[in-house]
């Protein structure tokens, strides 16, 4: 054996731990390499898109209650009535003068009426639901009786819908003009009461077989028992449900 050999062997025996380490590190190194290679030559496969399906949203848009005059209302296919009225109805009348009432409420400023259609919607809905009054004749009665708010009777005794006194009725009460109306603790009580004098009053067998949906039949019926008093009581409901577009909240 050469003695080049010799020293060689004398080498690896001495560090054949470090020259072991050493040979791995290399082998892992080239493995690597190697790999990397590979992964040149191979073509790269477009990635599949992932087609999520796009839940569709079947709840409808909520449009606010009231809209300014240049802002033209849907109108409504439940009653060719509410059409109708899309003229003002006072037009064609003798005179051409508003009723005294009407003409109270539509003197009221834009932003109050907005305000109290918004305050007062959700009570509408909720009295509409449990005692069968359309929630558009609740609101309309509640905007003529009580001039959106702006009433004495409304300001200072809640009373929103301008009942009168009853032999009956034991609350609080004042006299407005010579007629004594009841007083209330606050508007949603106003609201509850409402709905009982029109379901349990003298005159709810009237009211029992309406249908919800027939709006006109109710200004009918209320214009001929509860308000008879006042003038062309049925065309002023059924304006203030076309000009407000208070047929909204019957679809609630």
């Amino acid at each position: 054996m050469s003695s080049t050999n010799k020293k060689v062997m004398q080498f690896l025996k001495k560090n054949w731990y470090k020259v072991g380490i050493i040979l791995v590190l290399l082998f892992i190194v080239f493995k690597k390499d190697f790999s990397f290679r590979i992964n040149l030559n191979t073509p790269l496969q477009p990635k599949q898109e992932e087609h999520l399906p796009v839940k569709q949203s079947h709840k409808k848009q909520k449009r606010e209650l009231y809209t300014d005059k240049d802002t033209q209302a849907q109108p409504s296919n439940k009653s060719s009535v509410l059409d109708q009225l899309a003229v003002p109805f006072w037009n064609t009348s003798s005179n051409g003068q508003k009723p005294a009432y009407l003409r109270e409420l539509m003197e009221v400023d834009d932003e109050k009426k907005n305000a109290f259609i918004k305050r007062f919607a959700h009570v509408a809905i909720t009295e509409s639901q449990k005692y069968g009054i359309p929630a558009s004749v609740i609101m309309a009665n509640a905007l003529l009786n009580s001039w959106s708010g702006e009433a004495p009777w409304a300001r200072e005794g809640h009373n929103i819908f301008q009942l009168p006194c009853t032999d009956d009725w034991v609350g609080p009460k004042a006299d407005y003009d010579g007629q004594c109306m009841r007083h209330y603790e606050n508007a949603w009580t106003s609201f509850r009461d409402h709905s009982l004098y029109v379901t349990t009053g003298q005159y709810n067998t009237q009211f029992g077989s309406l249908s919800k949906e027939d709006i006109p039949q109710w200004a009918e019926v209320l214009g001929k028992t509860i308000f008879d008093h006042k003038n062309k009581y049925e065309e002023s409901v059924l304006f203030v449900i076309n000009e407000y577009m208070l047929n909204e909240l019957d679809e609630e």
